[in-house]
């Protein structure tokens, strides 16, 4: 309910921005946005731990970083 509220925020204050919620795998779906988009750049949050191996940026973020045709900020 929380994120649908948002959403309907979002559109009703800033009609020029595209807000809703999507189901599927993060990395699948922003990835496909930022290609709808034509993203230059996707700025994401990792909470890094040091020490975790496959994933040093996280199960979220790596997949991210591994396919992305854009630029890629990670702010953690």
């Amino acid at each position: 309910k929380n994120l649908h509220e948002m959403s309907l925020h979002v559109r009703s204050s800033r009609p020029s921005m595209e807000a809703g919620c999507m189901r599927g795998t993060v990395h699948r779906v922003l990835l496909k946005y930022a290609d709808k988009w034509r993203a230059d750049l996707v700025v994401l949050g990792s909470a890094r731990k040091a020490g975790r191996l496959p994933w040093p940026f996280g199960q979220t973020v790596s997949p991210i970083l591994k396919k992305s045709s854009c630029a890629l900020y990670v702010a953690g």
